[in-house]
């Protein structure tokens, strides 16, 4: 009889210890404002009854991982807060569950390098971030994983040279920038690598003779631009002469 009592206590004692491990491992339920400061998490639901969000809280402010859901109860998003701020790395789901984007925040402000995913799961862009601003060099890459395009960012704006690729990696147009704006000799290329088009810009506009080539080289016509605006006789030639 001692026996089986014993045995009954330490099973109402187990029980005990599971219930209280559930109850406080368990975050608790937004009810009202003084739960959001002493720390709860908020819920929403589709009519379906499966979560669509969950935002924790404390101190009154978003702190933890706010997730979103799929209404197939797939993750859709996550966006991790400290004390009211973004800081870690939000994430972004499609809903076969393959990552979409990672974006990286510190302090409220994106900061390091966000990527871009095929739904395949290939890497589609790399963006680079600094205290919130892009600053650093873009790159777009095909679902091959070729480079697509190159956008260089300084503060920004974009600074430097801008490059588009095809499929087979040739070069097919470069564009310089400086400070935000197009600065220098824009080209364009055909598959062949021969000069197809430049324009050449001065602090954003047109400054200077736009010219087209034939793909074998030879010129093919002329526009003259000032300040934006063309100025002077437009000029043509044939392919084998002038």
């Amino acid at each position: 009889m001692k026996k089986i009592l014993l045995y009954a206590v330490g099973c109402v004692i187990i029980v005990l210890c599971v219930v209280c491990y559930f109850v406080f491992t368990q975050a608790q339920k937004c009810k009202s404002e003084q739960d959001k400061i002493s720390g709860c998490v908020e819920k929403e639901y589709y009519e379906n009854g499966k979560s669509m969000y969950e935002t924790p809280y404390k101190n009154g402010k978003k702190h933890g991982v706010q997730k979103a859901y799929y209404e197939n109860g797939n993750l859709r998003l996550e966006f991790p807060y400290q004390n009211g701020k973004q800081h870690g790395v939000e994430k972004r789901y499609y809903k076969n569950g393959n990552l979409e984007y990672e974006i990286p925040f510190d302090n409220g402000k994106r900061h390091g390098v966000t990527k871009g995913y095929y739904e395949s799961g290939k890497l589609a862009s790399e963006t680079p971030y600094k205290n919130g601003e892009i600053h650093g060099v873009e790159k777009v890459y095909y679902e091959s994983g070729k480079l697509k395009f190159e956008f260089p960012y300084e503060n920004d704006k974009k600074h430097g040279v801008e490059k588009v690729y095809d499929e087979n990696g040739i070069l097919r147009s470069e564009a310089p920038y400086q400070n935000g704006k197009q600065h220098g000799v824009e080209k364009w290329y055909y598959g062949n690598g021969n000069l197809k088009h430049e324009i050449p810009y001065q602090n954003g506009k047109q400054h200077g003779v736009e010219k087209w080539y034939y793909e074998n080289g030879k010129l093919m016509s002329e526009f003259p631009f000032e300040n934006g605006e063309q100025h002077g006789a437009n000029k043509g030639y044939y392919e084998m002469g002038n």
